[in-house]
Formats: structure tokens, C-alpha cells, sequence
């Protein structure tokens, strides 16, 4: 990422060095912010102009409003820089005009060399009220973080470039070499004659002027021979000097190679510390107020101790992991807070809270539970109750129970029990050989299925209309005799949800 820097006060222009490269693209950020608050300057209402040399740039104004400016100038326009051409970001607001950058061109080269941290200079600040932030950016608009690959490339481009010349060099010795045989060939020739012609001179002198001839020739073409041997001694220590040349800049560009490596090692480290900080969260303190935490990140509260309303935590004494999200401008964020698992039960992430603050002051905190699905007995489903601390059940359904085995003996038949939320159906149709006496019992219902209190029923069906009675022990009686029964009532109850359902199941839950 570029580092941001306080580098100027608009009304001393921040002074820069511009390092760009002729036909790329050249982009520099401004940011504008107040020297007493850090609040970005609003520049909605300024005109802006950017210059570089002759020409004139783009200004990108759309983030004006948050002090933000970014000045363009296209390939076209830098291909015809020169070193010292001044480049300038000015604006205009009501008849008057500030500069917000002035610099000249330091280097004006034909291949791409990143500017890091090292080659920025700091302009101290004359203290106004406003203060110039500049990011700058790499070369043709990469951020810092492709400086070391881009170090990697030019590196190798260049021990490769070294070799080529090595190889260059090394065949032109060669070659070199080559004529030098040849003329030391020619010479011998040369000699070879000479001695027949003298051999012949001594037989027949009339052959004496061809001789002489001859050896002139002879002569010359061994001067020729040995000026092509001189030529080639020239060429061969060129050639050595070459080598000697390659193998330097081959050795260099291993170095370079070598700190790019190094460069690139740093970088990735700094990165995966930032990481690693970044979802560990800033620890809070006791003396933190959660109204002041507008900043986007994550936030660890370690202590319950810390978690008070006078420091407006959502719950007093819970523990939790603040997450902060800026959702509009500046301070228009929503907070998270997610409590650390109970060690109650169930021992669960039971829900977060979340309010969001817009304008001057922040929203009531809302708690956004979580739910529980028990299939244990039925199908039961609880959210948590924040304010008393518990869970709640919203629905449940035990599906409806055959639990004939509970009549007693005296009847033959069927019955059956269902529960849905906090009611309690009862339906038996069975019969008696013999009257089965007033006020004995006839079905007791087991614990999850039992009335708060005892209740009576008027039942018309059955041999004759009778009443039933159902006390909280869950035993059920009817007050007349019968030798019939003909029941569908029902009732609520506040037992808990049963841990296991009586008889067995007779269909199933609907979904």
C-alpha cells in the first residue's frame, strides 16, 4: 500500500519531486485534511488545473468533497518532458487562487525505476490550519507493492542482456582467430615459393627476374599477413575486454537480483504481521466508552469488568468482540458487538448486539438472537431471552402420542395425547364391559402433558353427558359411572417441554 504523508501546508505549496518515465502514464493523490482536527477539507466548491510543462492534466474532483484529488497526464503528454519542467495542482474558489503542488521533473528516463519511501523529501509544515496529505504511487500507476517484482525483472532482463553480450564478444574472437591462422597460412605459402625460386635460380638464369618477382610477392603478401595477424590480436583482447564487461554486469545483476529477493521477503513479512494485528482486534480498556469507537476494525473487550452502561456496552459484565463498519462517510458506522460464549448452557454464541450511529449520536442497541432446534422429544425450537437471561421456547410439537397403555384396565379402546406450544390435547374412545364407578381413575397423563391446576370438562359424548376431572398430578377421573368414553378436550400447560414422549408416535410432525 502507498504510505500517506504530511508533506505541506497549501499555503507554502508542497514541493515534490517528480520522477516519471517519457510515454507512461503519471498519476499523483492529494488529500487534503485540517492540521487541528484531521477532518478531510471540503474542495467541492474549487476549481482545479493540473499542469505539467505545456500541458495540461486531468483532475479526478469526484472525491473533492473528502479533501481527495488526483491528478492524470497521459502517455502522450509525458513522451515530450524535459528535465526541469514544473508540474503544479492549483485551485481556484471565488476569485482566488492557492497551489496545492508545485514540483519540477528530477529524472526524465526511458525505463521504469519505482520511487520507494527513501527517495520522498519532507517539507516541514508552517503550521496553518490545513495540511496537504500526498500519496504517491509507483510507476504507470502500480502501487508499492510491485516495486520488488518489478526490481526481479529488470534484473533478469539485465543478466540476460550481459549474456548475450558475452556470447557476442566470444564469436567475434572466434572470427578473429580464424584470420590469423589464415594469414600465418598465406605466409608459409609465401616461403615455400620463395625457395623454389631460388632452387631454380641456380640452374637457369634466365629464370632469375621471375624469382625476384616472386619474392616480391612473396614480401608483400607476408606484410599483409602479418598486419591481418596485428588486427586479430586487436580483435581478441576487445573481445576479452567484452567478456570481462558481460561478466560484471552478469555479477551485478545477481546482486540486484539478490536485494530484490531480500526486498520481497520484507515486504511479505510486514504484510503478514499487518494481517495477523488486523483480525486480532485492538484491545479495549476500562476506561474505554464504546460511543467513541467510530473507526472501522475489530475491537476485543477481555474483561466483563470492563463491559459497564456508563461506558455504553449493550450488556453490563459480558465479555465480547466489537466489530466496527463504516456503512456512508466519515463516522456513519454500525457496531457489532458479539458477546464470548457462556459457560452456562448451552455454552453457545447466544446472539449480538447492533445499533448504528448516523448523524449526532448513536441508535438504541437491538439484540439480534439465535435459535435452537431440540429434536429430542418432537420438534422444539427456543430463542434466547436476553433480558432475563434464558431461553424461550416459540414452538413446539410433540406430533400426536398413542398412549392407550395408559388407561387403565378397566377400558379397552384408544387414546391419545398431543401437545403444540403450551397446549395439551386429550382424545380416548374406548368402553367398558361393567360401569366403571364415579371418580376412579381412568387415564393419568404423564409429566410435559399436565394442567397448571385441576381442571373439569363437560363431556356429552360417551353413554351419558358427564364431567372430567384432570388435577395437576395429571390423574383424570370422570364423576359419573360409565361404561363408554367419548373424549376430545384439551387444556394448557406450563410444564417444561417434555425430555421424552410416552407411547408412540402415531403419523408424524408437520413441517
Amino acid at each position: 500500500m502507498s504510505a500517506q504523508l504530511i508533506e505541506s501546508s497549501p499555503v507554502e505549496p508542497l514541493v515534490v519531486g517528480v520522477h516519471l518515465y517519457p510515454g507512461d502514464t503519471w498519476f499523483r493523490e492529494v488529500h487534503v485534511r485540517s492540521v487541528t482536527t484531521q477532518a478531510p477539507v471540503d474542495l467541492s466548491a474549487w476549481v482545479f488545473e493540473a499542469r505539467l510543462g505545456e500541458h495540461v492534466g486531468v483532475v479526478d474532483a469526484s472525491r473533492a468533497a473528502e479533501g481527495r484529488l488526483a491528478m492524470t497526464f497521459s502517455p502522450e503528454q509525458t513522451a515530450d518532458v524535459a528535465w526541469g519542467d514544473e508540474v503544479t495542482l492549483s485551485g481556484t474558489l471565488a476569485g482566488g487562487r492557492r497551489t496545492f503542488l508545485h514540483g519540477s521533473v528530477g529524472a526524465a528516463v526511458g525505463s521504469s525505476i519505482p520511487v520507494g519511501p527513501a527517495q520522498k523529501t519532507r517539507v516541514v509544515s508552517s503550521g496553518v490550519d490545513i495540511s496537504v496529505y500526498a500519496a504517491p504511487r509507483g510507476d504507470k500507476g502500480e502501487d508499492g507493492s510491485a516495486v520488488s517484482v518489478a526490481l526481479v525483472q529488470r534484473a533478469e532482463a539485465a543478466e540476460g542482456r550481459a549474456v548475450s553480450a558475452a556470447g557476442v564478444a566470444s564469436a567475434a574472437a572466434g572470427d578473429a582467430m580464424g584470420a590469423a591462422s589464415a594469414a600465418a597460412g598465406s605466409a608459409s605459402s609465401a616461403g615455400a615459393a620463395a625457395g623454389v625460386a631460388a632452387g631454380n635460380a641456380s640452374t637457369a638464369l634466365s629464370a632469375a627476374q621471375g624469382i625476384v618477382a616472386a619474392r616480391d610477392a612473396a614480401a608483400v603478401s607476408a606484410g599483409k599477413a602479418n598486419a591481418d595477424a596485428d588486427r586479430a590480436g586487436t580483435s581478441a583482447f576487445n573481445a576479452g575486454q567484452s567478456a570481462t564487461a558481460a561478466q560484471s554486469s552478469e555479477d551485478d545483476a545477481r546482486g540486484f537480483a539478490v536485494e530484490a529477493k531480500g526486498s520481497r521477503d520484507a515486504a511479505e513479512q510486514a504484510r503478514d504481521l499487518a494481517l495477523a494485528g488486523q483480525f486480532l482486534g485492538t484491545a479495549l480498556t476500562s476506561a474505554t466508552d464504546l460511543n467513541a469507537i467510530t473507526t472501522p476494525g475489530v475491537y476485543r473487550c477481555p474483561s466483563g469488568a470492563f463491559a459497564t452502561s456508563a461506558n455504553n456496552y449493550p450488556a453490563a459484565g459480558v465479555a465480547g468482540v466489537l466489530t466496527v463498519t463504516q456503512w456512508g462517510g466519515v463516522g456513519q458506522v454500525v457496531q457489532r458487538y458479539t458477546p464470548y460464549p457462556s459457560t452456562g448452557t448451552p455454552n453457545i454464541i447466544v446472539g449480538e448486539w447492533i445499533r448504528a450511529y448516523r448523524g449526532s449520536a448513536f441508535s438504541a442497541w437491538r439484540f439480534m438472537a439465535s435459535q435452537r432446534i431440540d429434536q429430542t422429544a418432537g420438534r422444539a425450537i427456543y430463542t434466547l431471552d436476553d433480558v432475563n437471561g434464558r431461553e424461550q421456547l416459540i414452538y413446539g410439537d410433540t406430533g400426536s402420542r398413542n398412549v392407550t397403555a395408559l388407561l387403565s384396565a378397566e377400558w379397552t379402546g384408544s387414546a391419545y395425547l398431543r401437545r403444540v406450544g403450551q397446549t395439551v390435547s386429550v382424545n380416548v374412545n374406548a368402553g367398558s364391559s361393567a360401569a366403571v364407578p364415579a371418580n376412579t381413575t381412568i387415564l393419568t397423563l404423564p409429566s410435559g402433558f399436565r394442567p397448571d391446576g385441576t381442571i373439569n370438562k363437560i363431556i356429552a359424548g360417551g353413554n351419558v353427558q358427564h364431567g372430567v376431572v384432570t388435577d395437576g398430578n395429571g390423574i383424570t377421573r370422570a364423576d359419573t359411572a360409565l361404561t363408554a368414553l367419548r373424549w376430545y378436550f384439551s387444556f394448557t400447560t406450563s410444564d417444561p417441554w417434555p425430555t421424552s414422549l410416552p407411547g408412540t408416535a402415531a403419523g408424524s410432525i408437520p413441517t
